[in-house]
């Protein structure tokens, strides 16, 4: 069926909403990579920011970009209809669906409806909605410990995930394909909940240590990569791949092709933890992937 026009209404300059689209999910406390601060009685960390590509554009470097009016003219749009379902837009988010289609306002609307569409289809993935999933709905996968956000952020203020391949074992007993999917999204909507203003992209650490062929799971990555691509537009800005076995040479190349030009160029392949370190330094990142950080993620179930 032919997707209806959706009218404009008027707004102002700034955003269509301060709140990004969100999983309901229990926040943990934020600690930002740079000099200790205090706020109240508990310790924090004041951020110290170093200029990063791939952290993303600031809002206030939008507003001198000749795409303000992209933004604007998007926002007319789609407003109305993501009004009505409920699903919050900032303009940063609307700057990533655009530059995701290559500042088509037309494709970048149409994806834009098919992304509050997926958001708000129900069932979906086994729950309600994805705004529905909760850590309930992850136990099993939160208990194997495969994936977790970092307590603390890049010097750049984004948010890193670990993901450890060998722990995702689709042929064990009580696998679920989509709670395997739920917890991915699950965990990357708690690092954008981290992510302090001005910050729209998150990166990856992906841990290959002793991978055999059964945990390269296809039918897996194949749905991971169309949600990273088409729910998650613009929001990858790295990932390291680390501990690579030799059989993984083969595999590689059937997984690339399922990745655009540009996303292809965001992974990256580090043998030691010198290399691993020019990414995400190793003072964040736990031992088990070869950082001098003390944390140990400890599913909370």
């Amino acid at each position: 069926a032919t997707q209806k026009p959706l009218a404009g209404i008027a707004l102002t300059h700034r955003q269509i909403s301060v709140a990004p689209p969100s999983v309901h999910v229990r926040q943990e406390p934020l600690s930002l990579h740079g000099r200790a601060g205090r706020s109240g009685s508990r310790r924090w960390a004041t951020p110290t920011y170093a200029p990063d590509k791939a952290a993303g554009p600031t809002l206030e470097g939008l507003e001198g970009l000749k795409n303000r009016h992209d933004i604007e003219a998007l926002k007319g749009r789609i407003i109305d209809f993501a009004e009505e379902k409920g699903v919050k837009f900032t303009d940063m988010d609307l700057f990533r669906f655009l530059k995701s289609c290559a500042f088509d306002i037309g494709a970048a609307e149409q994806r834009v409806v098919e992304y509050i569409e997926w958001r708000k289809k129900s069932p979906q993935y086994g729950v309600k909605d994805v705004d529905s999933i909760t850590p309930a709905d992850v136990t099993r996968e939160r208990q194997t410990g495969k994936g977790y956000v970092l307590p603390m952020l890049r010097p750049s203020g984004t948010p890193v995930i670990v993901y450890h391949a060998r722990l995702h074992r689709p042929k064990d007993p009580g696998y679920n394909a989509d709670e395997s999917l739920r917890y991915i999204i699950y965990t990357m909507e708690q690092a954008i909940a981290r992510m302090p203003p001005g910050i729209s992209k998150l990166w990856f650490v992906v841990d290959l240590k002793d991978i055999s062929l059964s945990n390269v799971d296809y039918d897996f990555i194949k749905r991971f990569v169309k949600v990273l691509l088409f729910r998650y537009p613009e929001r990858l800005g790295g990932a390291v791949l680390i501990n690579a076995p030799m059989f993984f040479n083969a595999c590689w190349p059937l997984i690339k092709k399922l990745l655009t030009p540009e996303t292809q160029q965001k992974f990256i392949f580090a043998k030691t933890p010198k290399e691993l370190a020019e990414f995400i330094p190793l003072d964040i990142l736990p031992s088990c992937v070869g950082g001098t950080s003390s944390f140990t993620f400890l599913p909370d179930v």
